[in-house]
C-alpha cells in the first residue's frame, strides 16, 4: 500500500468523485443551503451527479436504495449482476432507533406542529 497523490491519477480522480457525491447524499448535504437560501454550485453539481449514478444503478436494479445492501438471491448473483453494492457494518453494531432519519424528522414535525 502507498500514498497517492489522486490529483495525477485520473481514475482515482473519478473515484473521489463518486464517493463525494455519495457522502454528500447520505450526509444530507444537498439540503444546505447559504444564508440568502440559494445552493452553492458545487453543491448542486454533486447532487445532479448523485441523481445520475442513482439513475443508471436503477436500470440495473429497479427501486435501490443506496443506504442497504444490495440483495443476494442465489450465489450466481455474484458472478452475473453488474452491479453489487454493500453497507460494511461492524460485528458488535447496534442501531438506536432513536437516532435515525426517520425517526428524527417525525420527531421534527410533532415539535414544529405543536408550536
Amino acid at each position: 500500500m502507498a500514498e497517492v497523490n489522486s490529483k495525477k491519477h485520473l481514475p482515482l480522480q473519478v473515484m473521489d468523485v463518486v464517493l463525494g457525491s455519495m457522502c454528500f447524499r447520505l450526509n444530507d448535504k444537498h439540503k444546505e443551503r447559504a444564508i440568502d437560501g440559494k445552493r452553492a454550485k458545487r453543491n448542486i453539481v454533486k447532487e445532479r451527479l448523485y441523481k445520475y449514478i442513482r439513475r443508471r444503478i436503477w436500470e440495473l436494479h429497479p427501486g435501490f436504495n443506496i443506504g442497504v445492501t444490495t440483495p443476494i438471491t442465489k450465489q450466481a448473483d455474484l458472478w452475473e449482476r453488474p452491479y453489487l453494492h454493500w453497507n460494511f457494518v461492524p460485528k458488535k453494531f447496534t442501531k438506536n432507533d432513536e437516532l435515525t432519519k426517520q425517526r428524527v424528522k417525525s420527531q421534527i414535525r410533532l415539535n414544529s406542529s405543536e408550536s
